[in-house]
C-alpha cells in the first residue's frame, strides 16, 4: 500500500538562507540508482564520501557553475506547502554518527549515567509521534527497572528502537551522536559551516 504521508526529499546545496540548489546525482558515475527522494537512499549515496568528493564530482559533472559560492550540503523536503530544511543534515562518512546497533550497546553502557539518559530523553518531542517511538521513550524512562537484570536484557528491551520510523531513529541517532561528540571535545559547536568557493581549475 503507499504511504500518502511518505515525504519526498531532496539532497542539496545550500548557498543561502532558504537558498538551495538541487543536483542530478543520477548522472554520476558514483550513483548507484538509490532512491534520492528518500531519507534511507540519500544516506546511502552521502554515508560513502566526504563532503568534499561530492562537490569534486558535481564540479567534474558540470552541474555547478564555475563562480557558485555554496555554504554546504543540505537535505531539504516538501511540508504543508513549503520546502523545509532537515536540521540533521547529510550523513557522511566521517559525520560520526552511531549506527543503529552502536547507537544501542553505548545507551547500555552509559545507562547507569541518570544525567545522560535524562538528557536524551528530553530530545523526544515534536517528530516522535509513532507508537514505537513513545514505546522506546517508555523505556529509557525506566532504564533503572530494566538493568537491574543485566546488561544482555537491557539490550534486548531497547530492540523495540528499530521499529521506530526511519526519520525517528535518525533523527534521534544524530542528536545522541553530536551531544556524545561534544562531551568527548569539550564544544558546544562544531565551528561554524565550512563555506567553499570554486575556483577557476575546477578544484574547491
Amino acid at each position: 500500500m503507499e504511504d500518502n504521508n511518505r515525504k519526498n526529499y531532496l539532497l542539496v546545496i545550500k548557498r543561502g538562507k532558504n537558498d538551495y540548489l538541487p543536483l542530478e546525482w543520477f548522472k554520476s558515475s558514483i550513483y548507484k540508482g538509490q532512491d534520492l527522494n528518500s531519507l534511507l537512499g540519500i544516506d546511502a549515496f552521502t554515508s560513502c564520501y566526504e563532503d568534499y568528493e561530492l562537490i569534486q564530482e558535481a564540479l567534474n559533472l558540470g552541474l555547478v557553475d564555475l563562480d557558485d559560492r555554496f555554504i554546504e550540503f543540505a537535505i531539504i523536503f516538501y511540508e504543508n506547502g513549503k520546502w523545509r530544511e532537515l536540521k540533521e543534515g547529510p550523513i557522511f562518512i566521517d559525520s560520526h554518527v552511531m549506527k543503529e546497533d552502536e547507537f544501542l550497546d553505548y545507551l547500555v553502557f552509559r545507562s547507569g549515567d541518570k544525567v545522560f539518559i535524562n538528557n536524551v530523553c528530553t530530545l523526544f518531542g515534536k517528530g516522535f509521534t509513532s507508537n514505537a517511538s513513545k514505546q522506546f521513550y517508555m523505556i529509557l524512562k525506566n532504564i533503572e527497572s530494566f538493568r537491574l537484570n543485566g546488561d544482555e536484557y537491557l539490550r534486548r528491551a531497547l530492540e523495540p528502537f528499530k521499529t521506530m520510523d526511519y526519520e525517528e531513529k535518525r533523527k534521534l541517532r544524530a542528536m545522541v551522536s553530536t551531544r556524545v561528540m561534544n562531551e568527548v571535545t569539550g564544544k558546544q559547536n562544531n565551528g561554524g559551516s565550512k563555506v567553499y568557493k570554486i575556483n577557476n581549475n575546477d578544484t574547491i
